[in-house]
């Protein structure tokens, strides 16, 4: 059986371009992402519990020794590594790690204080919550009034959240992070 130099250089190409794909795919396509089969977390029941357990564990960090020492940071939740339990739970309300690790560093850029949903709209598998919230800049000591918009979608018994949309950034935070990277 002869092999031809067509097929040889087909199959080349074909591993060499698969060589650089697949990385690229890998860092989107998290393993992370939630499945059907997730048992059902009371704190992700409703749309509304999974925002309030999200800020309830960011001001939980916030106010403990993790903030300090840097264990609770923007890069483990981004790689997925090296988590602690408590990035780990983090990390579950997100539909993906990077996902979890991209709004996270925007939300803390500046102080939340007093975050209240204000509405909440749900259609099938996907809702709309929206939160008010005050917010202290690191770069002033001005606080002023912010309304945040997460979008939310199901996966089995369980809601997760999938994008953070502003009036800055109608797209949304991680869609303009990941148009930029």
């Amino acid at each position: 059986m002869k092999i031809k130099l067509g097929w040889i250089v087909a199959g080349v190409c074909i591993v060499s371009i698969a060589w650089m794909v697949v990385p690229r795919l890998t860092f989107w396509i998290s393993a992370a992402t939630p499945s059907a089969s997730d048992p059902a977390r009371e704190n992700q029941a409703t749309p509304t519990a999974t925002i309030e357990s999200m800020f309830q564990m960011m001001s939980a960090v916030a106010g403990s020794e993790l903030a300090n020492t840097g264990e609770f940071n923007q890069l483990h939740l981004l790689e997925g590594k090296d988590m602690t339990p408590e990035e780990q739970a983090f990390s579950r309300i997100f539909w993906d790690t990077r996902r979890s690790g991209v709004l996270y560093g925007f939300m803390t850029g500046a102080t939340t204080e007093s975050p209240s949903v204000t509405d909440q709209q749900t259609n099938g598998d996907s809702a709309v919550v929206t939160v008010s919230a005050s917010v202290t800049s690191s770069h002033s000591e001005e606080t002023r009034s912010v309304i945040y918009t997460f979008d939310l979608k199901k996966r089995g018994p369980n809601w997760y959240v999938y994008e953070l949309r502003m009036p800055k950034a109608p797209d949304g935070i991680f869609n303009y992070v990941k148009s930029k990277s």
